[in-house]
This record gives structure tokens, sequence and C-alpha cells, in this order.
């Protein structure tokens, strides 16, 4: 095996959508250089899967769609990273051969050919903010409809405004979250990959009750800030 000169490298790839396919591929490069690769997975910080086979972990954790995710292999240590906080990256310490080199070449190209496509990253990143800009209006607006009021006026578009503007925080949220850059795996293969609402019906549903109920304890402090 021919030697190199140790190195540690990094490279973080955006909008990174992985499924089965792609992780049993990023398995079968670091098999080449290691048998010891292992993986965790994180599911919304509430419970922790690990284990030495990607068969086990995606019994263990199912069709779910999981952002804090790792995949990493020791002698040499690299891998793949994916947090909530984050861009999915890959990272290679300690690459003492061309083997190790073009294992992380191989593992990249993996992880970059997972990215969403061009027109979809762009309608991704206006629509976020796009609605963060109508956020800052809106409030803007609904607090100047609030405290510029002169006696008399109605009080309505203090309110309207007031739950349009949550809502827009609420929407830009659901934005963020499932069209997030920072990248999410799914142990399903992408042939089986199901309908948007089907993968994120949860989320939205939740983020849909929350919003209202900001909305609506937003509304009733506009109303006592204005009637007192």
């Amino acid at each position: 095996m021919a030697e190199h000169k140790g190195q540690s490298r990094r490279s973080s790839v955006s909008y990174v959508r992985l499924f089965r396919e792609d992780i049993d591929a990023i398995e079968s490069i670091l098999k080449e250089v290691t048998e010891d690769v292992r993986f965790a997975a994180y599911e919304v910080a509430t419970s922790e899967y690990k284990s030495e086979s990607v068969t086990d972990l995606a019994d263990t954790c199912g069709p779910i769609t999981i952002r804090d995710f790792t995949q990493t292999a020791f002698g040499p240590h690299m891998g793949l990273v994916l947090t909530p906080k984050s861009q999915a990256y890959v990272h290679g310490r300690n690459l003492t051969t061309l083997a190790h080199v073009g294992a992380f070449e191989k593992m990249l190209a993996v992880v970059r050919r997972s990215r969403l496509a061009f027109w979809k990253r762009l309608v991704a990143r206006a629509v976020f903010f796009g609605l963060w800009g109508v956020w800052i209006v809106v409030v803007a607006a609904s607090l100047a409809a609030a405290f510029g009021r002169e006696p008399g006026d109605a009080a309505w578009p203090a309110y309207v405004l007031t739950a349009v503007g949550v809502m827009c925080w609420g929407l830009t949220y659901v934005v963020r979250r499932v069209v997030s850059p920072n990248g999410s795996v799914t142990f399903k293969h992408r042939r089986e990959q199901t309908s948007f609402w089907s993968r994120n019906q949860d989320q939205i549903v939740l983020i849909a009750i929350s919003s209202a109920v900001t909305a609506v304890v937003s509304v009733a402090a506009t109303l006592a800030f204005t009637s007192g």
C-alpha cells in the first residue's frame, strides 16, 4: 500500500438527502480501508441508537427521517456527520495512505450526489428569506398599528397583523425544518420515498398547532396593550 503524508481533511455539503443506498455505498467505501465501521443515530434528541450494522440501525429507527447521524470508521478515523445545527460534512484524520485519501474522495462524491437539485435549493432559500422579510414587515406594521392607534380607531388591524406575523414565523420554521440545508438520512431506498405530506405531516401539524396557539396569545397580548 503506497504511503502518503498523513493529513486531515473535512468538506461540508449543504442540502443533503441521504437514503439507504447512499449509506450502504459509504459503508462499502469505509470497509475498503478498515473493518471497524460504526453508526449512531439520534431521534429528536430523545433516543440514541448505536450499531455496527446499518441493517440493525435501519430496523431500529424505521422509516423516520434522521437529522443527527454519524457513520464513522476507525483506523483511519474518517466518516460522515449530520447534525441539526450545521451542514453535513465528510471528515478524515490521519490519512496516511493513498487508499485512505481515495476513500475520503469517494465518500465525498456519494454525499455530493445526494444534494437536492440546484433549483430546489434556490427555491428553498428564496421562500425562507422571503418569509423572513414578510415576517419583519408584518411585525413592524403590527407594532405601528397597535401603538400608533388614535382613540376611537379600530383595533382589528393590529390583531390581524399579529396573527399573520405568527403564521409567517410558523411557515418559516416549516421551510427551514423540512428543507433544511443541514441534511438528513432516511433508512429507506430512494425508490420507496413517500410523498412530501407523508414524510412531514407530524412536524407540519405540530408547528401549525403551536403557531395557532402563539397567534392567540399574541393577539391577546396586543389587546391588553392597546386597551390599557
